[in-house]
């Protein structure tokens, strides 16, 4: 009977949130029978998460496809790409696809399926498709078995880790524990000139409290203390079902416990409008990171993005935060290079970072997509300037106390700042 079993191979461009698609769609393969495997020449079907972010992961994806099409197994396209940019795809591949937004109705692609999709919960922890976690799990089993080991082990991960690594969350966690995700919200009620992920995404769709809530307490229950809040725009959840942010955090560090919670994507529209709201829940010492992307320090940039712009109250935000919750640690995003930047106005990002005291920094040269508005804005920076810009915030980070990592398949500069010994 085995024999006959199905494979299912799964994979993801890196995106958290579709890594959670993707263990959710795992788990909808395995309910119907599929076996799971980690090589796509071994699958049945290949199911391929794909990216739209900016154009280098639309290239990747496209390339991906096009290795995937070689196998055997049929390959069904998922993510972002089927929704943004139908007419690329269109060229290279004419099989199954589905888009983020409407992931909930791969069972027209497999109407054999007798588990529905929608019986599948959605996912808490991330896929990966190399079983890295499943193998580093039992790794961790079998070390924990040598008692001088794990001792050791143990020291070296609450002291150097710890210490070392609390301004890097994502080594960090990936480095111990796996956290438990809880993904509050789909899609997005921003308009940002330069985003064509918002067509994939669909509009806003929040979980209700008290959802959150149960998986909150499932993971406390599993023995979780690591938790991170993931939407495509943490800030405006609850805005389509007479809830908020404030509200679920309320909530969820009133819970007794020894855990910390991380909250990604905390547009700074909703940091600005909430944050006197925030100073109790700050004050307990349960929010542990909060990422929120200005994208620029510089106002007439932002409104050219079609984001929150006052500077001035995100700055004041910033320092509120860090006052009532001194040990917090802070991560933004930045572009550079947009439509019409000048080197000045440039220069306010890098200032407006080190004034407010960010932890960590994701800068990305700015990537025309096709078809948004900022395509149409001119003048146009040149590639040239864009990098020469990014050799200048390497000096200029290491020289306010940043550790530099350059991830050039994306072209993304990632600075942390150094831990100062105490």
């Amino acid at each position: 009977m085995n024999e006959k079993m199905k494979k299912i191979y799964v994979c993801a461009i890196p995106c958290e949130k579709r890594f959670l698609d993707a263990r959710r769609v795992v788990n909808y393969f395995c309910r119907n029978g599929y076996k799971v495997v980690y090589r796509p020449k071994n699958a049945d079907v290949i199911v391929f998460f794909t990216c739209v972010v900016i154009n280098r992961a639309v290239e990747e994806s496209l390339n991906k496809i096009k290795k995937f099409q070689k196998y055997k197994g049929e390959l069904v396209v998922a993510g972002c790409l089927p929704g943004v940019k139908q007419e690329k795809l269109a060229k290279i591949f004419d099989g199954k696809t589905i888009s983020t937004k409407t992931l909930d109705e791969i069972d027209k692609l497999f109407p054999e399926h007798k588990v529905k999709f929608n019986e599948i919960p959605d996912q808490n922890i991330v896929w990966a498709e190399t079983g890295e976690i499943e193998l580093a799990n039992i790794a961790r089993r079998i070390l924990g078995k040598l008692k001088p080991v794990e001792k050791i082990y143990g020291k070296f991960k609450n002291i150097m880790l710890k210490n070392f690594l609390k301004h890097n969350p994502d080594i960090y966690r990936n480095l111990t524990k796996r956290p438990f995700d809880i993904r509050i919200s789909w899609g997005c009620v921003g308009n940002c000139s330069y985003c064509a992920i918002k067509k994939a995404v669909g509009p806003l769709h929040s979980k209700s409290i008290d959802d959150c809530m149960k998986e909150f307490r499932s993971g406390l229950n599993e023995g979780y203390t690591d938790f991170v809040i993931k939407a495509d725009n943490a800030g405006a959840y609850g805005l389509d079902n007479e809830s908020s942010i404030v509200e679920l955090l309320d909530e969820m560090t009133k819970t007794p416990g020894d855990y910390q919670i991380a909250i990604q994507a905390f547009d700074p529209r909703w940091f600005v409008k909430y944050i006197d709201q925030l100073e109790e829940i700050l004050r307990r010492d349960k929010i542990s990171d909060i990422d929120i992307p200005i994208q620029s320090g510089c106002s007439r940039i932002i409104e050219l993005m079609h984001r929150y712009s006052d500077t001035e109250k995100i700055k004041e935000a910033f320092i509120k935060l860090k006052r009532w919750s001194p040990e917090i640690s802070t991560s933004t995003h930045c572009i550079v290079g947009f439509p019409t930047e000048t080197k000045e106005e440039f220069k306010q990002s890098l200032y407006f970072i080190k004034e407010c005291n960010i932890n960590s920094v994701i800068v990305l040269g700015f990537s025309c997509m096709i078809g948004t508005e900022a395509a149409k804005i001119e003048p146009k920076v040149s590639e040239k300037e864009i990098s020469q810009r990014m050799e200048y915030i390497k000096k200029f980070m290491k020289q306010a106390g940043y550790r530099c990592m350059y991830i050039s398949k994306w072209n993304v500069l990632k600075f942390n700042k150094i831990r100062k010994n105490s």
